[in-house]
């Protein structure tokens, strides 16, 4: 898998592009062929603008990219709630996110912040152990990924999806 690094907020586009070995560009053109309006799940958070109708567009927008990318995270493409994350605890220790990454070889982190005051989520892909986020310079092994999220961001990985 080559890296691609990532513009601000496009984190999805970006895994898709990474997962599929397509050109992020072209992902991002299809993203805009289906809807000028948004292709970031926070450039709604970020505004405020957190109204039903538009977060219906971006899920709609992503589920049809992932589609035809990545079928295997249609399921994970509507906005995630950091307030659920918390109170339900969906965080990922140390040794299941290891495991998950080992087991299933190639897919994509899917991580929450930590903290109410921050909502933020992120998306990253993996393959062999190794992390390709968007936001780094290049890849990192999951052990440090781990660690980074842990020490770095208000971030901790929720949920790791393959197609295997």
């Amino acid at each position: 898998m080559d890296h691609i690094k990532q513009a601000t907020n496009e984190c999805f586009p970006t895994v898709l592009a990474m997962l599929s070995g397509t050109d992020v560009n072209k992902v991002l053109a299809d993203t805009q062929a289906i809807s000028p309006i948004t292709h970031s799940w926070t450039s709604y958070i970020d505004t405020g603008n957190r109204d039903k109708d538009t977060a219906d567009e971006v899920t709609a927008v992503y589920r049809a990219l992932a589609r035809k990318y990545a079928p295997y995270l249609i399921d994970y493409v509507a906005p995630v709630s950091v307030k659920d994350c918390i109170e339900k605890s969906l965080y990922l220790n140390y040794e299941a996110f290891m495991t998950f990454v080992k087991k299933l070889r190639r897919g994509a982190i899917i991580s929450c912040s930590r903290f109410k005051s921050i909502p933020v989520a992120h998306i990253a892909a993996f393959e062999n152990g190794l992390v390709y986020d968007g936001n780094l310079d290049g890849p990192i092994s999951a052990h440090e990924y781990y660690k980074k999220l842990a020490n770095d961001t208000p971030m901790c990985p929720i949920a790791v999806v393959s197609e295997y």
